[in-house]
C-alpha cells in the first residue's frame, strides 16, 4: 500500500512522539556526547538502508529508521543548541529560527 504524504506539522508530531518513546526507553542521554549521537544516527542510518534491503516493515521499515534518526538528531539539537549560528554572525539563533519559520501554518 502507497503511503500518502504528510502534512508538516504531522511529521512533527511524529518526530516528537518518537522522542517521548526514546526518552522513555533510554531515558534523557543527560549524558550523551556529540560523538555518541553521531554514532547513534550512523547506526540508525545503517537501520535503514538495511530495512531498504530486506524489505523490512513496522519499526524496522526504513522510513521508520529515519523517523528515528530525525527523534535523535532533534535530541542532539535539543543538548547542544545551534551554536555555529553564533560563529557566522547570528547572535540569536531564537530569532533567526523563530517559531513561525520553524513550524508554519499551512
Amino acid at each position: 500500500m502507497k503511503q500518502l504524504p504528510l502534512e508538516k506539522h504531522q511529521v512533527y508530531d511524529l518526530i516528537l512522539k518518537e522522542r517521548k518513546h526514546q526518552e522513555n526507553k533510554w531515558g534523557r542521554n543527560e549524558r550523551q556526547t556529540i560523538p555518541g549521537y553521531l554514532m547513534i544516527i550512523e547506526q540508525e542510518l545503517a537501520e535503514a538502508k538495511e530495512g531498504w534491503i530486506k524489505n523490512h516493515t513496522g519499526r524496522n521499515s526504513p522510513m521508520a529508521e529515519i523517523l528515528q534518526i530525525a527523534a535523535v538528531t532533534f535530541a542532539a539539537l535539543e543538548k547542544y543548541g545551534l551554536t555555529e549560528f553564533a560563529q557566522n554572525g547570528v547572535d540569536n539563533p531564537k530569532s533567526y529560527l523563530n517559531e513561525e519559520d520553524l513550524w508554519p501554518n499551512e
